[in-house]
């Protein structure tokens, strides 16, 4: 066999007198038994953080075909990637679907003229940078609703906007760390937050802190304030107002006297209790606490409801207005199944210069569900003086399932 090279073959002719052709005949030819020579493989060593895609290319000594593989070792024959531009000596093909972080390597083999195909890789690597560690929480603005509501708005939407995708949460309580707020908006998620709230009343002023979380696990260390206030009717002012989001100081057993066992008030968060209807609600009339007798719900109905005799708790002390008309307002339910009887009770009283019963239902042989009520009363005969409320609630005959909640209380001077 001839060795890989040029080859030339020259004829010469010799007459019979002896004579030679001085220019004899040549033919030149190329034994071609090597394949191509790789090289300037791209890219290399590391892409920036956000490329996802770029382009493979390399040269070749001579006119080649070229294919790649994302595996090394697979023959020229059995690759099934022909880059985009080949069959010169430049060749060139896209790559897509690169990620941040990512490490990539493609093997070229090429296949020249003579069909001489390399027997190795020629591998051309790379990686995509990943970018900078997020450190910093999303950033809130847009708060809203700001200023003052107009009078007779009851319910209103929370709603901020952050730089990135985050989950946000609320307290009404500054200070609270994300971890531990208990109430995440009911739209959220992305960079446009939204909530609900209701119970709002004329003449109250309202704020709720924000903290958020981004999808790299930083949290607001500080609070985002939205705060506003709902204007008072004209002549209607506010005297005392509470929702049960936070502590306002209410003495649960204030004298002393109380019997019952369980089922004792509370401010909190109530689940959801049933026995042949709802007995307990899951749900307040606005926020997530309100007063409740046991906000537990146990393994029975019957394990945290009032048990034994008689709860009490009582209102810190407010100073009513000596002149107009002074109304008492609160939401409520008193439920009991019907092994209740007229000896239990949800009562309320108010304490100053006498003690007075304003307000009371009284139990009943009869199944009665707990739904949300409203109830007014006047304390015009309390006027101009220091008072309390006391709330009871009793399961005073013999035992029965018996659950009472207290709601939004305020009250108000025309």
């Amino acid at each position: 066999a001839l060795a890989s090279g040029n080859h030339t073959f020259q004829v010469r002719a010799t007459d019979p007198a002896g004579n030679t052709d001085p220019t004899p005949a040549s033919f030149t030819w190329t034994v071609d038994t090597a394949a191509p020579v790789r090289s300037g493989g791209q890219p290399l060593g590391t892409l920036p953080a956000g490329t996802t895609q770029t382009t493979l290319a390399l040269t070749t000594n001579e006119v080649a075909t070229c294919r790649y593989s994302p595996s090394a070792g697979v023959p020229y024959d059995a690759m099934t990637q022909t880059f985009a531009t080949t069959g010169g000596t430049a060749h060139s093909t896209p790559v897509s679907g690169l990620v941040d972080g990512g490490s990539y390597a493609f093997y070229v083999r090429c296949l020249d003229a003579a069909a001489n195909a390399n027997p190795d890789d020629f591998a051309i690597s790379f990686t995509v940078g990943s970018p900078p560690a997020d450190t910093t929480p999303a950033v809130r603005s847009g708060g809203q609703p700001t200023g003052v509501l107009p009078a007779g708005t009851t319910q209103t939407t929370l709603a901020l906007t952050t730089n990135e995708a985050a989950t946000c949460r609320y307290s009404p309580s500054a200070g609270v760390p994300y971890d531990a707020m208990t109430q995440t908006f009911a739209t959220t998620g992305g960079t446009a937050h939204s909530a609900p709230v209701s119970g709002l009343v004329d003449g109250g002023s309202y704020a709720f802190y924000v903290r958020c979380l981004d999808a790299a696990a930083n949290a607001n260390p500080d609070d985002f304030a939205i705060s506003f206030t709902v204007a008072a009717r004209v002549g209607v002012s506010l005297v005392f107002s509470d929702d049960f989001e936070t502590d306002h100081g209410w003495t649960r057993n204030p004298n002393g006297t109380d019997t019952a066992t369980t089922g004792l008030w509370e401010r909190g968060d109530p689940q959801a209790v049933s026995y042949n209807g709802p007995k307990q609600l899951g749900t307040t009339v606005s926020g997530v606490n309100a007063l409740v007798t046991g906000r537990l719900a146990g393994s029975s109905a019957g394990t945290h409801d009032i048990d034994g005799g008689v709860t009490s708790i009582r209102s810190p002390v407010i100073a009513l207005p000596s002149t107009g008309d002074l109304t008492l307002s609160f939401s409520y339910y008193f439920a009991h199944a019907s092994n209740s009887s007229s000896a239990d009770f949800l009562r309320v009283r108010i304490v100053g210069g006498t003690t007075t019963t304003v307000f009371e239902q009284r139990g009943a042989a009869t199944d009665r569900d707990a739904v949300w009520g409203t109830a007014s009363v006047s304390l015009n005969s309390f006027a101009g003086q220091i008072i309390s409320i006391l709330i009871e609630a009793a399961d005073a005959g013999s035992p029965s399932l018996v659950e009472a909640a207290i709601d939004d209380v305020t009250i108000t001077q025309r």
